[in-house]
């Protein structure tokens, strides 16, 4: 998407704030180096517009959450919390992002094979009712309740990131997704949100807290006898991955190594 979601200058306390437009250009780049033209790359928002976006989002947050986010924007834009912003672009990038996610299930579904929604802003941290942690709308469920829409019955939602995917487990623990979808989230146990709900798991969600220091070998068997066999079990329709490139060593956002 182009860099339109930034912050405005003078709005935030910090000179440095890691969600910015570099953070997708150079993923971006990066994956053009490594795959070439064995990938291909669309622009979003061809099949699914801001009306469609904007209506699975109702199933998703609570109307005052998307009426605050559309009216900050409008007026120019703003503090979200603390530290997640918004500027007059940030509702319809949104809107746009969440397009492209839609088209990823898309894809998926009909056996085309694997898609990447390289999106912002990002969404993991977003709950029902607020954003939180740079994160405006939850993309990942509403991607799963887009394929339970379009047929799926049922989706498995993983989670990779030093931070626990508080957003994530908060949408899917009610209603259609309570029953349609699993989540497994894999992360830094003593890391930002929330030390308790990190730990907590539930009938659809299972919890992989790591210790400061767990290194890729560790992580790896982790992920493959706590959080893997929850999903496998289940025998998913479509796969989903919130993928969060801060759990690496180099990262200076957690202590991941």
């Amino acid at each position: 998407l182009p860099p339109r979601h930034k912050p405005v200058p003078g709005m935030l306390k910090t000179p440095y704030h890691p969600e910015v437009p570099a953070r997708v250009l150079r993923t971006e780049a990066a994956l053009k180096v490594a795959f070439g033209d064995e990938i291909a790359f669309r622009e979003p928002g061809r099949t699914h517009g801001d009306a469609a976006a904007r209506a699975l989002l109702e199933k998703i947050h609570s109307k005052k959450h998307l009426e605050r986010v559309r009216a900050m924007s409008s007026g120019g834009g703003g503090l979200l919390d603390w530290q997640t912003y918004a500027n007059e672009e940030t509702y319809g990038v949104a809107l746009l992002g969440l397009a492209a996610w839609m088209e990823a299930v898309d894809v998926a579904l009909a056996g085309k094979g694997p898609a990447f929604a390289l999106a912002r802003p990002p969404g993991h941290h977003a709950t029902p009712s607020e954003a939180m942690g740079f994160c405006v709308f939850c993309n990942a469920a509403a991607a799963a309740q887009h394929a339970l829409d379009r047929g799926a019955q049922r989706v498995a939602i993983l989670d990779w990131d030093v931070h626990h995917g508080n957003g994530i487990q908060d949408c899917v623990a009610t209603g259609e997704l309570r029953e349609g979808v699993r989540f497994v989230s894999i992360h830094q146990g003593d890391a930002y949100p929330d030390v308790e709900a990190q730990r907590r798991s539930n009938l659809n969600t299972v919890n992989v807290p790591l210790k400061r220091g767990t290194g890729g070998k560790a992580f790896l068997e982790a992920l493959a006898t706590q959080g893997l066999p929850f999903l496998e079990e289940f025998d998913p329709d479509l796969l989903i991955v919130a993928a969060g490139d801060d759990a690496v060593a180099i990262d200076s956002g957690g202590q991941l190594s």
